[in-house]
This record gives C-alpha cells, structure tokens and sequence, in this order.
C-alpha cells in the first residue's frame, strides 16, 4: 500500500517524552474515522533496527511490517509520521496519529497521557560497550569515573538510575549519538535493547558488544502499541487483530524475517495474558 512520511519536527515543538497528563476525548467511532480517512497515521521514531529504522528512505522492520497489515486489514494505507522519541506520545496528544508503533514501553507516567494495547514485543536492556572492554560487572561500570549514554525521555534512562546511579549520565537525542559517543571514546558504554544492541555488534563487529543481556537483562521493556488517551474502541480493536494474527502464524513470519530467528510465542502470549 502507498506510505508517506510526515517530519513531526514540522508539526510539534516537542520537549519531553512524558507530556502533561490529559482529559480523555470522545475517540467512539474511531475505528470507522480511520476507515474513512484513509489512512492509518503512525508516529515512529525509526532508530532501532531491527523493529522500526528506514531502508532506502522508507520505514521498514517488525513496527512497519506490523502497521502495514493493520492498515491492511482495516483497507487503508500507512502515514508515517516521523519524530524522535519524545515525540511520539506528544504527536498522539496532539492528534498527529492515531498509532505510536515504535518500541515505546507502557510506563504508569506514560498511560497519564496515551492509552496502551497489549505487548507485541519482548525485550530487555544491557550494556554495549566497547570490544575490548576488560569490565564485566555492574559494579566496575557503577563509578564516578565512568560515562554511559541514555536516549533521553525512555526506558534506558530508569535503568541506568537502577543499575549505575554512580556513573556520569550522557543523555542524547537517538541511539545512534550513543553509539558514535562509544565508538569516539567519549563514553564508556549505552544502555541500549538487546535487539538494537545485537544488530550494532553484527554490524561492528570489532567494535561492540553487548554485556548485562542473560536473565532478564537489566530491565525488561516489552514494546507496546500505543493509541490516544482514552481510545479504547481503537485499542480494542489492536488487541483483537495482534491476537488473531499471532494465533495464525503471521506474527512469527515477521518476526523471522526482521529477526532472523523465532519468536518465543508462548512468553508473548504469557505476556499479553493469553489474548
């Protein structure tokens, strides 16, 4: 189906990714609204290959795949709108999409301001640091002396204050910063998802690696398919269609093509409670 792509940058002056608790709007009939504009408009934040990053100047991975047949199914296109990751419940509250399917986490502070479908995505956190990095605890990277880059306004940011509280925090717009910040020596490591962090090293392999990812990781950010506040119709709509295209084979299809291995259904379904 024919995809566009918005700059959000354009649309919003965007400051934090946890935005100012809202009223929840009348969003009944929101189902058939999307259906009659068209198009299905997803706020995305394309850094983390491989669920949401840009091929040839298109989004493409695991998000893109997924909202591609949503739209599909709803018989609609797909209008990407594209932010950093700040932006993406900001552009929900401000009507900008009806979607943000990009590896965002469902925090208690975050459902203030958008409503969240059930998890399609299992995910933990470590530590890339550089390949010849001789530390290998938390506690030789837990020093004064050592700096380690978050994207700011996400998960990794929680995390470093759990796992390193006496470290120097580098805080910087994408995870692409963070990785140059490493690869220049400017910092020690980034706190990055296993996923993103494994498609890095492949790519580097001389140059990065990921620690801290066995058992649970250093936090567990399962992706989670937000909507605006107070969507519930829209919401409930998600959940039926990931269920049903998990139970028919389809999610697993995607997952191998974008990861190259196979999903462990039976934890996403632990996950999403059987639904």
């Amino acid at each position: 189906m024919r995809k566009s792509i918005i700059a959000l940058s354009s649309l919003l002056a965007i400051s934090s990714f946890v935005a100012p608790s809202v009223q929840a709007q009348d969003y009944s009939g929101s189902v058939a609204a999307i259906k009659s504009a068209g198009t299905l408009r997803n706020c995305i934040d394309p850094s983390y290959q491989p669920e949401i990053y840009l091929k040839d100047g298109k989004p493409a991975g695991l998000a893109a795949d997924l909202a591609e047949a949503m739209a599909a199914s709803l018989g609609v296109s797909v209008t990407y709108i594209q932010s950093d990751f700040p932006g993406l419940i900001a552009g929900l509250q401000a009507d900008k999409c009806d979607i943000a399917l990009s590896g965002v986490t469902a925090r208690a502070k975050r459902a203030e301001s958008a409503t969240f479908a059930k998890t399609y995505l299992l995910l933990v956190l470590g530590l890339a640091v550089r390949d010849d990095e001789t530390r290998s605890t938390l506690e030789e990277f837990n020093t004064a002396e050592t700096k380690i880059c978050v994207v700011e306004g996400t998960s990794f940011e929680a995390a470093m204050r759990l796992s390193f509280p006496e470290a120097e925090t580098v805080a910087l717009q994408d995870v692409n910063s963070c990785f140059l910040q490493l690869a220049t020596g400017k910092v020690d490591g980034y706190i990055v998802d296993n996923s993103t962090g494994a498609t890095y090293s492949s790519r580097h392999p001389d140059q990065i690696k990921m620690e801290f990812i066995e058992n649970g990781g250093l936090q567990s950010v399962p992706s989670a398919i937000a909507v605006r506040y107070g969507d519930t119709e829209f919401r409930d709509w998600v959940n039926v269609f990931l269920a049903e295209f998990i139970d028919a084979g389809s999610y697993t299809e995607l997952y191998e093509k974008n990861y190259g291995s196979m999903p462990d259904i039976q934890q996403l379904k632990i996950a999403r409670g059987a639904f």
